[in-house]
């Protein structure tokens, strides 16, 4: 009897499962069962249980496919990402525990540069490794293994930043200093022209003024030799012949003297 009982049950099973369609499994209700042909009550209990079962267990979900790229993102991230995170720092040579802003901001320029460039690599290998595997680029959670180096770089630019803006100050302080040195110097050529000017003009007042002394005089003696050619029937030989012009003469002299020096200033 039992075994007939149990014929029973795998042959209503098997047929169960060829003629029900897979989509209905998980909403097969007992009266269904006894529709297909099941004597009792008992029986199609059992071959209930034993559907459901099937269907919990045969992977027949629809989520399958995504809950499996879960946990491949999972273990990537978990166990994938610290490995590139280790390369990354030893590649660097670096200890993250160790650094500190006060240290960073110690280093030059240049070096600071050069050490964002390297950094900035590092962050596109691991954003390459992982579109190499998923066929797109990570999430910001998943990028958690790198965040040490991502904090590295921001602390990085923003000293770099610092010292951009303090070597503007600067530049712009140098520059602003060089412009007030070439308006003093263009302000006190200016002055030193002008006043050159000036001195130049009186030198050529006086020098005009010197030369029409000397002209008057000139005049005087050539009027005097007239004269006195006319009243003695001579040249002036003799030196009282001058003696009425004689310090005429001298002054004529001293004239002719500070005309010539004047005359070499001004040349």
């Amino acid at each position: 009897m039992e075994h007939e009982i149990l014929n029973e049950i795998l042959t209503t099973t098997v047929g169960f499962l060829f003629e029900i369609p897979t989509n209905l499994r998980p909403n097969l209700k007992a009266r269904e069962v006894k529709s297909i042909g099941a004597n009792d009550n008992s029986t199609s209990e059992k071959m209930f249980r034993i559907v459901s079962n099937i269907s919990k267990n045969d992977g027949w979900k629809e989520n399958e496919p995504n809950k499996k790229i879960e946990d491949l993102l999972d273990y990537w991230v978990m166990n994938e990402g610290p490995k590139l995170y280790q390369e990354s720092i030893r590649r660097l040579k670096i200890d993250i525990n160790k650094l500190n802003r006060k240290e960073m901001e110690k280093m030059s320029y240049e070096k600071l540069n050069q050490e964002k460039k390297k950094i900035k690599l590092e962050l596109k290998n691991y954003d390459l490794s992982f579109m190499a595997t998923f066929k797109r680029f990570p999430l910001k959670n998943e990028k958690e293994p790198m965040r040490p180096l991502y904090i590295y770089y921001k602390t990085v630019k923003e000293i770099l930043l610092k010292l951009t803006q303090g070597l503007k100050k600067m530049e712009d302080e140098n520059v602003r200093a060089e412009k007030k040195e070439i308006n003093t110097n263009i302000s006190t050529s200016t002055n030193n022209s002008s006043s050159n000017l000036t001195k130049m003009n009186e030198m050529m007042k006086k020098l005009t003024d010197l030369r029409k002394k000397r002209d008057d005089l000139r005049t005087k003696f050539q009027k005097y030799h007239s004269e006195f050619w006319k009243n003695n029937n001579r040249k002036i030989k003799y030196a009282q012949d001058i003696a009425p012009i004689e310090q005429d003469y001298k002054i004529y002299k001293s004239l002719k003297e500070e005309i010539a020096k004047l005359e070499g200033l001004i040349n």
